[in-house]
């Protein structure tokens, strides 16, 4: 195994200050102690990437394949330059007067280190020999700015990096502090699916101990494409696996202070990502009992029983996928809650998340976790789960195509339909809340004396990697999939339907109305209640209702040269598209542009004559916690909003006025994402 270490000396002290007890010093002296002092120990860095530890004759195979046919000849014209350069960098002597020797040292990693890559040969080499070569200097160029970014976000003695070129054992890694993993090493057939092989192996040698946080990283587009997957797949909580393309870490805005933020968040949250590391596991153990469990029951169940309930099903005018439903799901949730385990995780869960809390004030976050990735799809996905049945439902429930119209609505219109001609954005729908026992008269004579009675509620659209913001005065279901859209759908005060249901049949023929999805029993009862009392704040199931949307980011003010206007740039030097959240007044950046950001916003200002170092760690915290419109960041910079196109932002931002005097952090998002 290729290994590099880059620490060679005795750790430090560290930085923190620790109480002093006064009284100590004023008490009489005491005897110098002869006990030498003990430093505490390195901090263990791990980076497992072939290239750091050394670039060698595959990697030029591979960067510069004609390279090898030249190298192979020690008598051609190149072959004698070389020679030449090598004789003012060492003593060739020897190879001048052995060709055998020569022609080996040309084909050996040697060569490489020895003068392909000494500042001496790009002086003195011809433009003829270096195009051979090119595209290995310019990698070896990379790699070592990437070695002088891991040698300044941690420096040596407080620090100990070990680079290595071969993965090594998965139990190894748990001697580690720290753990960078590069995803594309020499001979990988299969990166992915060898990383991800890697990381069970990690997460089954550490078993309940915690693991290191890991960085995954890569110049290769899969570690992007599969990022989801990594996670999913070996076990590991994504709040302690950490992906970072190695052309964000060369960026400007990341380089050694980012390395060094990522290092601060999650050391900070891997108690988290362990607790939710054990949870997981341990409810994904419960749902494997739940199964067998469940089974048993299920099984058992004669058909005397199935009969009774679907007699039951049938006399109440329940639909029976829902009914049945019902009662098999929370047979498996029964058997999930009373699992000890998932119990000792969710309460360890709890403490671990409590302990982030402000102490002065516990509705508060003192310290937000870094996100992996901001993806509102899997936020959506979860709410609408919870919100929606998961059962088809006809979308017809009157005409040629329905038997028995009135006899049929309990189970084409059942509690919790929704219904409506289309569902668009700014539309309304129909929300069926007639209570059941209300509803079994309708197969009994005389129907016309029997209402139907809807909520309304307005449809808001999803937009792509966009969750919409609701207040929590709002009753909101949310998710609601037709086709390729999903929706939202928000409650109205005061607006509701009630006429028999012969009526409302005919009524919706004539509007071409069709049902398109069924509200859980337990969030439909909402919408129930908030039509009785006309609620204000009904009392629900209160879900994060977060929205997020994405911005470009700006600098303006009049101390930023002839334009006044900074731009923040992402590694094409184009207006990066940053993912912004909201949570009614407040504004945040959950994944790795929160640390960006606070190293941007610092250089520019910097720049700018403005302010010296700052808090670079409690700014990226501020950027997740999330800061109010106008509120001040750091000095005079304060933080704005405006609409517009987003892909034409510049356009928006020049027709913005900024005080003399004053800083402005721009962002400019669509103008759909508008309140």
């Amino acid at each position: 195994m290729i290994a590099h270490s880059i620490c060679n000396g005795l750790a430090i002290a560290s930085a923190t200050p620790e109480f002093v007890d006064h009284a100590a010093h004023t008490a009489a002296p005491k005897a110098a102690s002869t006990e030498p002092l003990v430093a505490p120990p390195a901090i263990k860095i791990l980076v497992v990437d072939d290239e750091l530890a050394g670039m060698d004759r595959s990697h030029l195979d591979q960067l510069d394949p004609g390279a090898g046919a030249l190298l192979g000849d020690p008598d051609s014209p190149e072959a004698v330059e070389i020679l030449a350069i090598a004789g003012q960098i060492f003593d060739a002597s020897e190879m001048q007067n052995d060709h055998a020797k020569f022609a080996s040292f040309l084909t050996s990693d040697g060569f490489i280190q020895e003068v392909l890559v000494q500042p001496i040969f790009d002086v003195k080499a011809t433009p003829g020999l270096k195009k051979h070569f090119a595209n290995f200097v310019a990698k070896f160029g990379r790699v070592e700015d990437l070695r002088l970014q891991f040698e300044q976000a941690f420096p040596k003695p407080i620090y100990e990096i070990d680079i290595v070129a071969m993965r090594p054992p998965a139990a190894d890694l748990l001697d580690y502090d720290f753990v960078f993993l590069d995803l594309v090493l020499k001979a990988s057939a299969s990166p992915v699916d060898e990383m991800t092989a890697y990381l069970v192996e990690i997460s089954e040698a550490a078993g309940a101990s915690r693991l290191p946080p890991l960085v995954l990283m890569s110049t290769h587009a899969e570690l992007k494409i599969h990022r989801k997957n990594f996670s999913v797949r070996s076990n590991i909580s994504a709040a302690g696996l950490w992906i970072l393309p190695k052309a964000d870490l060369s960026a400007l805005d990341f380089k050694a202070r980012g390395l060094q933020l990522v290092y601060d968040q999650l050391t900070k949250q891997r108690d988290s990502a362990h607790n939710m590391r054990l949870f997981v596991k341990s409810w994904i153990r419960a749902l494997d009992n739940a199964q067998t469990k469940a089974a048993a029951t299920l099984w058992n169940l004669d058909a005397a029983a199935m009969q009774r309930i679907h007699h039951t099903a049938i006399k109440d005018n329940d639909p029976y996928d829902g009914h049945l439903g019902e009662l098999v799901a929370r047979e498996y949730l029964w058997h999930v809650e009373s699992d000890g385990p998932v119990g000792k995780a969710v309460a360890d869960l709890d403490q671990c998340f409590r302990r982030e809390l402000d102490p002065a004030d516990v509705t508060k976050i003192k310290n937000r976790f870094l996100s992996p990735l901001v993806d509102p799809k899997v936020a959506r996905g979860l709410f609408s789960r919870f919100t929606w049945v998961g059962w088809p439902s006809a979308s017809e429930f009157y005409g040629k195509g329905v038997a028995s119209p009135i006899q049929e609505f309990n189970t084409r219109v059942p509690f919790g339909t929704v219904i409506a001609k289309e569902l668009k954005a700014g539309g309304e729908c129909l929300i069926h809340i007639t209570q059941q026992c209300d509803l079994n008269a309708a197969t009994k004579p005389d129907p016309d004396n029997r209402s139907a009675i809807f909520a309304t509620a307005s449809i808001h659209e999803a937009l792509a990697h966009s969750l919409q913001a609701f207040t929590t005065q709002d009753l909101v279901a949310r998710g609601l999939y037709s086709g390729d859209q999903e929706f939202d759908l928000k409650f109205i005060p005061g607006r509701t339907i009630a006429m028999p249901i012969t009526n409302f049949l005919s009524f919706s023929e004539a509007q071409g109305f069709k049902s398109f999805g069924r509200l859980r029993s337990d969030i439909a009862t909402h919408f129930v209640q908030a039509t009785a009392n006309q609620m204000t704040r009904p009392a629900s199931f209160v879900m994060a209702r977060e929205g997020s949307f994405p911005v470009k980011m700006f600098l303006k003010g009049d101390r930023f040269g002839k334009t006044g206007l900074v731009t923040y740039l992402n590694d094409e030097q184009k207006g990066r598209v940053v993912q912004v959240a909201r949570d009614a007044s407040l504004f945040s950046f959950q994944d790795d542009d929160s640390i960006r950001l606070a190293i941007w916003l610092e250089r520019e200002m910097k720049n700018a004559g403005t302010i010296e170092d700052q808090d670079v760690v409690g700014l990226a915290n501020a950027f997740r916690l999330g800061r109010k419109l106008d509120e001040t960041i750091i000095s005079d910079v304060t933080l704005g909003i405006y609409y517009g196109d987003v892909e034409k932002a510049f356009l928006t931002v020049k027709t913005i006025n900024v005080p003399l005097g004053t800083v402005r952090l721009i962002m400019v998002a669509d103008t759909a994402v508008k309140d």
